[in-house]
């Protein structure tokens, strides 16, 4: 009886072990700390402007008047399902439209980005202060709900701190969390955070003033 008892337990953990080797190969890891240069996986678009990698941190910026602004996206068929990165800004007395926006539809080509329309599920964008905010269009906890008319403002970013920004997702729920610490949780009503973009598709008609920010120690994990 122990000699059963002992196969049993060992034909058991390797049942166990080949279910999480299983499972480790199902899922899928990025992470790009721009130690120089920043990863090819990334996707940009041809004849935009796209950020550079300053003291290893990646760094959205235009000096000057501009009609486009650098952008750069990572999506794939396998929605997101943890996803963390540092946020840093400077308030420079610009205000046009650039941040961070994770969505279902991560554009690929210039034009109107998603945002706009509110074709998104967070965001971190730049006001007419010229700060930047934490949105999402989704609701807490209530039944049946999901994009809404109006983009929610819930958190404010100081300029001239490095913010660590996390982002857990499950089938129901987006839990966002600033520097380890759960802001917010929301209603994801069967959306799916299929990308991330990082800057603006946007070609104004008049050259503007962007605003700057820079990112670090992105970690995105798919499932």
């Amino acid at each position: 009886m122990p000699r059963i008892r002992l196969l049993c337990s060992f034909a058991l953990s390797i049942v166990l072990l080949f279910s999480i080797v299983s499972r480790v190969k199902a899922d899928y890891t990025f992470v790009d700390s721009f130690l120089g240069t920043y990863s090819a996986e990334w996707s940009t678009i041809a004849n935009h402007l796209m950020p550079q990698v300053t003291n290893d941190t990646l760094v959205f910026d235009v000096p000057s008047l501009s009609s486009t602004f650098p952008y750069i996206s990572h999506t794939s068929n396998d929605p997101i399902s943890s996803l963390s990165f540092n946020f840093r800004y400077v308030v420079d007395g610009s205000d046009y439209g650039s941040g961070v926006v994770v969505t279902e539809n991560v554009p690929n080509t210039e034009g109107d980005p998603p945002v706009d329309s509110n074709d998104y599920i967070f965001a971190i964008y730049v006001m007419s202060d010229g700060k930047f905010y934490l949105f999402s269009p989704l609701c807490q906890y209530t039944n049946g709900c999901g994009y809404s008319n109006n983009s929610n403002i819930f958190y404010s970013l100081e300029p001239n701190v490095d913010y660590s920004i996390q982002l857990e997702f499950s089938s129901d729920f987006l839990d966002v969390y600033v520097d380890n610490i759960i802001i917010k949780s929301f209603l994801m009503s069967n959306y799916r955070a299929d990308g991330i973009y990082f800057g603006n598709t946007k070609v104004t008609s008049t050259p503007k003033y962007w605003q700057n920010f820079s990112i670090d120690n992105v970690n995105i994990w798919r499932w």
